[in-house]
């Protein structure tokens, strides 16, 4: 492997690493806010709304 290819692999698996932490924060957040409501009467744990409010907050993090 050339040195060109070794810092595109090297920026790929970072970016890849970075990746994969955003959606661990993602997924912790998602299970987090279901624990929290859980036990509010009729209402659903966590609503679509809910989990793409949360996509999107990291997204825009993501952006910065």
């Amino acid at each position: 492997m050339n040195q060109y290819e070794i810092d595109y692999k090297q920026g790929y698996d970072n970016a890849n690493d970075e990746w994969l932490e955003r959606i661990d924060k993602i997924r912790a957040e998602i299970e987090r806010e279901c624990c929290i409501t859980v036990g509010r009467g009729n209402d659903p744990a966590i609503t679509l709304h809910d989990v793409f409010k949360i996509i999107d907050k990291y997204k825009v993090e993501s952006e910065e």
